[in-house]
């Protein structure tokens, strides 16, 4: 039996970065989701990746293993460089 509830406001992905070295020019990008949510970035291999929510400033940096959690963040878009693979998970709140 299938159970149909409406809209589906979460999201997962495993982005890879391969050696994206610049924001601006070649960035590694996630879009498509609005509002409020939770998010969550865990680092399943490589070391220093960063992110940034505006392409220019890094806003953080994941190491493998690492997990971050972020509370009620009002994004449109996640910019990642570096080289690894990052599981990233968003929640619509609300």
């Amino acid at each position: 039996m299938t159970e149909t509830r409406g809209k589906d406001f979460n999201y997962f992905k495993t982005i890879i970065i391969a050696g994206v070295a610049a924001f601006p020019t070649n960035p590694q990008t996630l879009t498509r989701f609005r509002g409020a949510r939770r998010m969550m970035f865990r680092c399943t291999a490589g070391t220093n990746v960063e992110y940034s929510f505006n392409g220019t400033t890094v806003h953080g940096r994941i190491s493998s293993g690492e997990i971050f959690n972020f509370g009620l963040r009002n994004e449109d878009k996640i910019f990642f460089r570096g080289t690894g693979s990052v599981d990233v998970q968003i929640w619509q709140v609300g």
